[in-house]
């Protein structure tokens, strides 16, 4: 799941650069700024503009090569949040077409949801004050009514104009927000089950053998079942100095191969316990990460014991009143005769 995030966060990272690059090939043709939008006005009906790619200030050739990155929407707006200029992976993005931008059809009123509208007038009045405002992450209606997420960052023009770029974040935004999810009920499970549940980073000495553990997370029931109070963070040698090499050789190969492994063995370091286990390597193998799901069956392993020790007496009272009848048996065949 933590590798998963990662990704995320990489990909957030890696749209965030993709922006910034194109942002800096503005370098000489706007002033450092970050971000756009309005409530909006509406340019009167069929009021004739230019478009983007065909005219006005993207129409200009050298700046459509430097600007020519198919992943970022641009469009150049007035203060009053109508959209003048957009490049065709913007129109692609929204929905819209050149004839909607023509007719003035695009603008903040119909681009912003109204949930978003403040945030679009702090960034006017921002690029009004001060040309620049910070860069953010939200949403944008399409012309059908759907909606996709944005990385926008915008500057203001000499001209009085914002320009700005957005890169569609949709498809990671949902990542994020199944992940969300996802770590939502990890945490109930987490936090709900009985069972003690922990992961571990191991540490391998100079001879390459796993010489000792730290505790990345534990969870509620990992103190009940093993007596280690406020684990996270620690080294299994400083909780338990003497706590058998075999529990580290275990877990040292299931991080080095992989390998999941069941077993049932002591630890006699914590109060002689008798434990179930299931470790497993999680995350990325250089890590050497280990989950581990247990339980505490000390009671029943000693119950095992005192049936098996009363079974074992049975057997030997058993045993040795049958010989004993064998033997009155033979006495009496001796003594008649027999």
């Amino acid at each position: 799941m933590r590798t998963a995030l990662a990704a995320a966060e990489r990909a957030r990272d890696a749209a965030a650069a993709e922006a910034l690059a194109a942002k800096a090939a503005l370098a000489g043709t706007a002033s450092a700024g970050t971000e756009f939008v309005d409530t909006a006005r509406t340019a009167p009906a069929g009021a004739a503009r230019p478009s983007g790619e065909g005219g006005g200030l993207l129409g200009d050739p050298r700046l459509r090569a430097a600007l020519g990155i198919p992943t970022v929407g641009v469009i150049v707006f007035d203060m009053a949040g109508r959209v003048l200029e957009a490049n065709d992976t913007f129109l692609a993005m929204s929905g819209y077409d050149r004839e909607d931008l023509d007719r003035g059809r695009l603008s903040g009123a119909t681009l912003v949801p109204p949930e978003w509208q403040p945030v679009s007038r702090r960034v006017i009045a921002e690029l009004q004050a001060q040309g620049r405002s910070d860069s953010t992450e939200r949403e944008y209606l399409r012309r059908d009514g759907s909606r996709f997420w944005g990385l926008c960052a915008a500057t203001r023009l000499d001209d009085g104009n914002g320009f700005e770029f957005i890169i569609d974040i949709t498809d990671r935004r949902r990542t994020e927000e199944a992940l969300r999810r996802s770590e939502a009920r990890y945490r109930t499970l987490f936090e709900a089950i009985d069972a003690g549940f922990c992961v571990i980073a191991l540490r391998f000495g100079a001879d390459g053998r796993a010489d000792d553990y730290r505790f990345l997370e534990v969870n509620p029931a990992f103190a009940h079942h093993t007596g280690l109070a406020d684990a996270a963070g620690r080294w299994m040698r400083d909780l338990a100095p003497d706590h058998e090499q075999h529990w580290f050789d275990l877990y040292g190969r299931v991080a080095r191969t992989g390998e999941s492994v069941r077993f049932m063995q002591p630890a006699r370091a914590l109060g002689e316990r008798w434990y179930e286990v299931h470790a497993f390597r999680v995350d990325a193998p250089e890590d050497h990460h280990v989950a581990i799901l247990f339980n505490d069956v000390t009671a029943q392993r000693r119950l095992e014991e005192a049936l098996r020790g009363l079974n074992e007496t049975l057997e030997r009272q058993v045993a040795a009143r049958t010989a004993e009848r064998d033997r009155i048996w033979q006495v009496s065949r001796d003594m008649l005769g027999v």
